[in-house]
């Protein structure tokens, strides 16, 4: 029975080989997209709350009708009554899914209206 290798090893002409230096960007190319990306630019109040009140509305899970938001200074609060204590809890979890909260206050209270 002939040798087989387990591992096929490349010959040294293919391992050797380096691909081409093909372009170096000029010095300053990148520079053109520096800056605040997307993700840290600064929200305001009214984007924030807007943004909370559609993950609210289309949440499937819960019912948020008597869910009040309110921003200030990137600080959220959330008040008014859930019939689940879960669902005080998701409301909560929508709200810091939200860019540009820096803290939310949940004050929702368990219970039907």
């Amino acid at each position: 029975m002939p040798y087989i290798p387990r591992y096929w090893t490349p010959p040294r002409a293919v391992m050797s080989f380096q691909p081409p230096h093909y372009w170096s960007p000029p010095p300053g190319y990148f520079q053109q997209w520096a800056g605040t990306s997307p993700d840290q630019a600064i929200r305001t109040d009214e984007e924030i709350q807007a943004d909370i009140i559609d993950q609210l509305t289309y949440d499937t899970w819960a019912d948020f009708s008597q869910v009040y938001v309110d921003v200030r200074n990137g600080v959220v609060t959330l008040t008014g009554t859930v019939p689940l204590a879960s669902e005080k809890r998701w409301a909560e979890v929508d709200a810091w899914q939200t860019a540009g909260v820096k803290d939310v206050f949940n004050r929702l209270r368990i219970g039907h209206s």
